[in-house]
């Protein structure tokens, strides 16, 4: 695997294996076994590589990423009211959008007035080491919930934002998840420890939630 990355890297960016042996100060050789997945480069050889092609070190280890931060900032997320439906981690999150979809439960909310931002949003905390899960849009705080949905007040707070571009089912996934925390130390930022995560979706978007469609979300997570 390490060794169809190098090469598929090496080959995107019109660069020969000559080349590539020049800038690591190897032989033309050492590049050709590695591709040839008869050898691998030591830990500090992937580095050189990673440097080399333009790319990490993950990528280098499981593949291109389907997933990418195209900026970080960090941002007060004012007093909102969230406005949605509550579910727990133990749910399948996938079927709750569906539900979401089918029954054309954000229209309703898109009625009310005192709306805060134009986006749908997934949002996430633990609870009593439990994972609980809304689904919902934000709203002015003191705003009242329709009938048969839930509401829930929450303070204002720093959020580190990270706008990203990638396959839906990627982006709704852990793997976004871990990828923003690990790049919150790097921003000089720290996370809120088991407070809230938020993805928020453009309202044109969530018909592709959860679908190989490549689309882009805001992704926040509440830094100290």
């Amino acid at each position: 695997m390490i060794g169809e990355n190098i090469k598929n890297f090496r080959t995107e960016r019109n660069m020969t294996q000559e080349a590539l042996a020049e800038q690591l100060n190897v032989t033309r050789q050492a590049i050709s076994k590695w591709e040839n997945n008869n050898g691998e480069p030591d830990l500090d050889m992937l580095h050189e590589i990673a440097v080399a092609l333009h790319v990490t070190v993950e990528e280098l280890l499981y593949g291109k990423s389907e997933v990418h931060i195209l900026s970080v900032s960090q941002e007060t997320l004012p007093a909102v009211c969230l406005i949605g439906k509550r579910y727990n981690g133990n749910e399948s999150i996938r079927g709750k959008w569906d539900q979401w979809q089918e029954n054309d439960w954000f229209s309703v909310l898109e009625g009310l007035g005192n709306r805060q931002g134009n986006y749908f949003v997934g949002a996430k905390r633990i609870v009593n080491g439990m994972l609980e899960y809304w689904i919902g849009m934000f709203f002015l705080p003191g705003t009242k919930a329709p009938e048969g949905f839930d509401r829930i007040d929450i303070a204002q707070v720093n959020v580190a934002s990270f706008f990203m571009q990638g396959k839906a089912y990627k982006l709704t996934s852990f793997e976004t998840h871990n990828l923003c925390l690990k790049e919150l130390p790097r921003n000089g930022m720290i996370r809120f420890e088991d407070h809230w995560c938020f993805e928020c979706f453009d309202t044109k978007k969530v018909p592709a939630v959860f679908t190989e469609k490549s689309i882009a979300i805001e992704y926040k997570i509440a830094v100290l």
